[in-house]
């Protein structure tokens, strides 16, 4: 699904919550459609990375685990940090080794 198709979600979502009279029904209509472009989303991206570890040898993964893929999940650590698509990341920045937000 197309980034056009969520965007018209989310503006009818905004509408529906919006619209001079109150009307549940349609705002939970389309937040399920929302959930249903999002969980598409997440599916396809899924498969794409099954795909792509399925043809790497057993190293080429063990390597893709070491370099960082602990950031899998959307490059959230422990103290809630996000990292920015340029920033390099530290050798003790992972889940294993990474400081508490009390240390």
């Amino acid at each position: 699904m197309g980034r056009q198709v969520s965007r018209a979600a989310r503006r009818a979502f905004l509408e529906a919550v919006s619209a001079e009279e109150w009307d549940r029904k349609a705002a939970e209509t389309v937040l399920a459609d929302i959930k249903a472009i999002e969980r598409s989303r997440e599916a396809a991206r899924s498969a794409l990375l099954l795909d792509a570890l399925e043809k790497m040898p057993v190293e080429e993964r063990r390597a893709w685990v070491a370099s960082g893929a602990d950031r899998f999940g959307g490059g959230r650590f422990r103290d809630g940090y996000r990292r920015g698509r340029n920033e390099q990341r530290q050798p003790h920045e992972t889940l294993q080794d990474a400081p508490t937000p009390d240390e």
